[in-house]
């Protein structure tokens, strides 16, 4: 609520990556709308080498938990920042944890968020669609020519 002359600021919502919206399907209504970026198709890949066992089961978690296509080599920040926060947070929930923050769980689910990692996020990114592959007729010709 605006006390006096005070306005009340609306932030602009982050960008979505075009890899995320191109598994919603967003470009084929709007094929125009489709943006340029880097190709990143390189594999997330291992875990650091400096984190410990239970950083390196989260890194593993995470990978397997994630939505198919979203992860690359370019997120291996986020994603060790992200196992970083869950063997935290999980740690917290131990007697005597260290203490895990409102501004921590924020990050956490924020980071989760972006990666399509939470049920409301979920919805909104799907495994992209392989087509059956259902070869060349030139190749089927050549073998059935080779047959008979």
């Amino acid at each position: 609520m605006a006390i006096g002359n005070e306005k009340k600021v609306v932030m602009a919502r982050n960008r979505t990556p075009s890899n995320i919206l191109e598994l919603r399907g967003a470009f084929e209504k709007n094929p125009q709308r489709r943006r340029e970026e880097p190709n990143v198709d390189r594999e997330l890949g291992a875990a650091p080498g400096h984190f410990d066992d239970s950083r390196c089961a989260a890194w593993a978690e995470i990978v397997e938990l994630a939505p198919e296509g979203v992860l690359t080599k370019a997120d291996r920040i986020a994603i060790e920042m992200l196992a970083d926060l869950l063997v935290r947070y999980r740690a917290s929930m131990t007697p005597g944890g260290d203490k895990f923050t409102s501004a921590d769980r924020r990050d956490l689910m924020a980071i989760l968020a972006r990666f399509g990692m939470t049920a409301a996020d979920r919805s909104r990114v799907a495994a992209p669609k392989y087509k059956e592959d259902t070869g060349d007729l030139f190749d089927f010709l050549a073998i059935a020519s080779r047959g008979t």
